[in-house]
């Protein structure tokens, strides 16, 4: 079969990379196989391609008219090759490291680099009640010490916020009416930075509040959780999103977007609350936290909007300050008193220092400016981050109440011609509904644990069991293979699962009590060896991640342990292929004893297959053998059935079959000594007879 494919790739979640693309057919037991050559379009974010193909002939086996009513499809897949190791990666399994965001595990003014935020605005607590200098003996020399430390005993009412700078006094002029010194000579020290100059009119600010999640919230309710929902608070403003309740978790994903417009210095602190919803009563709260976003923009650190790793116009990635990287670093070069930056090409050169890009791309003089940011010396910029605050009750201000995941943009309105950028989106990713479908059609190499009658042979009643992670209360079984003698098994069995997917963090959703947990898509399924009267025997298991299943071998003999070969096999994403099918090793569960087994306890002949709700919901299929999709019933050996239901059966399959010639010869003699008995008995009586002549 060949087909055309002419195709252009737009509007790409990546930077500029090497794409690649191949085809595969996909049908059960063909999965991603005969996948063409790979052809490669270097460098481009809008790669096109114009290629005929042929697809290698495949073997497709199974009912003619399933096949006719469901013909195999052609997967064309885009790919980004790594330069560095040679390989192809799958695009949706992989997310380049610039596109990452910075995580703290503090508050974002707690970590060392940035020092609080207060090296241009001090922060000093104006009390009520008596105060006790415990800093006379500082040392003051050095002009970048911390001020003195009071102890206060009285209340906080209120902070000053003051700018302080250390200058040296000009020298008095000298009796000859010139100052002393070489004139006009550049003095070395920075400026001190001024906020802007507004005149008397405060500044206008655009605030959006990002909260991503909290962690660890402690339960408020009777049931051992809470409900929470957010309320902001910032200057006069107040959100109330009560209508946003995280019902029963203690772990809440929100996924939130608070926009304000404010002006500083009056709204300069953000309280983010944390509250817990009742039915009946007040609502609780739970916890909060406070920032001090004026610190955070008059800041050298450039703490109101976080710089990305690589500079982007458009799409997922894009630029979110309302000041252009250049603007910023012209900005910064006058707080440090520089000259101005100069740019050449696809670098940038402020003062002695240069900087250049690393992407060659328009518009470079923007790439350039982000490099340099990125690469700061005199100071450290705040990057693309998600910091982690502490929540604590107000009448309980030294204890935890659980950590709050958010971030905080501080735009400036007015200060360029830039439009503000869109805020970014935050809603949770929602949950894609999928149906596995598993036919465990025979195993081979399967452990035998149980001596069979009157031989040195081994068996076992093997099933197989399996589960998704998580849902080991849904789990399913096949029916019983009995008397497993050779270590083949034959079962024919359909498995169902039904389950929540969500594809960003690549994780199943279960219902846990009264929340929802997550898990990793991995489906397990265990060799059991069943017991009447105890309890069954696990004989090994087999564990397969759906997003990187292993390829299955084509035939039993050529599936091994994991390690026992050198050759790695390839990985395919089910979510993506839909389909996979082969043999793949179940390991040797702990407690059982085969020295030749090579750790395997068996090999499972599966088919996997993965498809949305919707989809399954308009081509069902039963679970067992049983309609729609109904599966043939295995033509198992007659030897397989259970010893203590058909003990008949047993006594001629194991006993009959098996020894016919000893049994048959073991019949003859029993009766030749029974005739040898009777007439040694009986010889004695008529020799008396006879010779009475009776």
């Amino acid at each position: 079969m060949s087909f055309c494919w002419t195709g252009r790739c737009s509007a790409a979640r990546t930077s500029s990379a090497t794409w690649a693309w191949k085809s595969a057919w996909a049908a059960p037991g063909t999965a991603n196989c005969g996948s063409t050559p790979i052809m490669v379009a270097p460098g481009t974010l809008a790669p096109c391609w114009s290629s005929s193909l042929r697809l290698p002939a495949v073997k497709l086996c199974g009912d003619p008219d399933d096949v006719r009513r469901r013909p195999p499809g052609v997967v064309v897949e885009a790919w980004d090759r790594d330069p560095c190791e040679g390989v192809a990666d799958g695009m949706s399994s992989r997310v380049h490291e610039d596109f990452l965001l910075e995580f703290y595990p503090g508050e974002l003014e707690a970590q060392v680099p940035f020092g609080g935020f207060q090296d241009f605005l001090r922060v000093l607590p104006l009390c009520r009640g008596k105060r006790e200098d415990l800093a006379q003996d500082a040392d003051l020399e050095d002009e970048d010490d911390d001020l003195p430390e009071w102890d206060h005993a009285g209340k906080v009412m209120a902070q000053l916020k003051v700018v302080m700078s250390l200058r040296a006094l000009p020298q008095p002029p000298s009796p000859g009416g010139c100052r002393a010194g070489p004139a006009g000579s550049p003095s070395r020290t920075a400026a001190p930075r001024r906020p802007p100059q507004t005149g008397a009119r405060p500044l206008p600010v655009l605030v959006r509040v990002y909260v991503v999640r909290a962690v660890a919230l402690p339960p408020r309710d009777a049931n051992g959780s809470c409900d929470p929902y957010l309320v902001l608070r910032l200057g006069r403003q107040r959100r109330v999103d009560v209508d946003n309740i995280v019902k029963q978790n203690l772990n809440p994903i929100f996924g939130r977007v608070f926009e304000f417009e404010a002006e500083f210095p009056r709204d300069h602190a953000l309280t983010v609350r944390v509250m817990d919803w009742d039915a009946a009563g007040r609502d609780d709260v739970i916890g909060e936290t406070r920032i001090d976003l004026e610190n955070r923009l008059f800041s050298r650190h450039n703490g109101g909007c976080g710089l990305p790793k690589r500079f982007s116009a458009k799409g997922n990635n894009s630029w979110r300050d309302s000041r252009l990287p250049s603007e910023i670093l012209a900005d910064l070069a006058v707080d440090h008193g520089l000259a101005a930056p100069r740019y050449e090409g696809d670098g940038v050169t402020v003062g002695d220092w240069t900087a250049r890009a690393s992407v060659h791309d328009e518009p470079a003089r923007e790439h350039a400016a982000l490099a340099a940011l990125r690469a700061w010396p005199w100071c450290s910029l705040v990057p693309q981050h998600v910091e982690t605050r502490s929540l604590h009750h107000p009448d309980w201000p030294g204890i935890e109440q659980g950590k709050l995941e958010m971030w905080v943009d501080v735009l400036v309105l007015g200060r360029s011609l830039l439009p503000v950028p869109p805020a970014v989106t935050l809603d949770p990713p929602g949950a894609e509904h999928w149906e596995l479908r598993v036919v465990v059609l025979e195993a081979a190499s399967v452990v035998g644990t149980e001596r069979v009658l009157l031989s040195k042979d081994k068996s076992s009643d093997v099933y197989v069991k399996g589960w998704l992670s998580g849902m080991e209360c849904d789990a399913q079984s096949t029916d019983v293979h009995f008397a497993c003698l050779s270590g083949a098994a034959m079962w024919s069995w359909r498995m169902v699962f039904r389950f929540q997917h969500v594809w960003p963090e690549n994780r199943v959703l279960v219902e846990e009590g009264k929340g929802l947990a997550r898990h990793p898509p991995r489906l397990h399924l265990a060799l059991m060896d069943f017991d009447t009267f105890t309890r069954d025997d696990l004989l090994g298991t087999l564990s397969l991640d759906l997003s990187r299943v292993p390829r299955g071998a084509s035939f039993a003999s050529n599936c091994s342990a994991p390690g026992a070969s050198k050759d790695v096999r390839p990985t395919v994403n089910l979510f993506l292929a839909r389909r996979a099918a082969g043999w793949w090793p179940a390991l040797l569960a702990p407690g059982v004893n085969r020295p030749r087994a090579k750790g395997l306890a068996g090999k499972l002949n599966l088919e996997l297959s993965l498809m949305p709700a919707a989809v399954a919901d308009r081509d069902p299929a039963g679970g067992g053998r049983e309609g729609p999709q109904a599966l043939p019933k295995p033509q198992r050996p007659v030897e397989a059935f259970s010893m203590l239901r058909h003990p008949l059966m047993g006594m001629y399959h194991f006993v009959w079959r098996r020894h016919r010639a000893a049994l048959i010869l073991a019949v003859l003699v029993v009766l030749l000594v029974i005739f040898v008995l009777l007439a040694v008995y009986s010889l004695p009586g008529l020799l008396v007879k006879k010779i009475v002549g009776a």
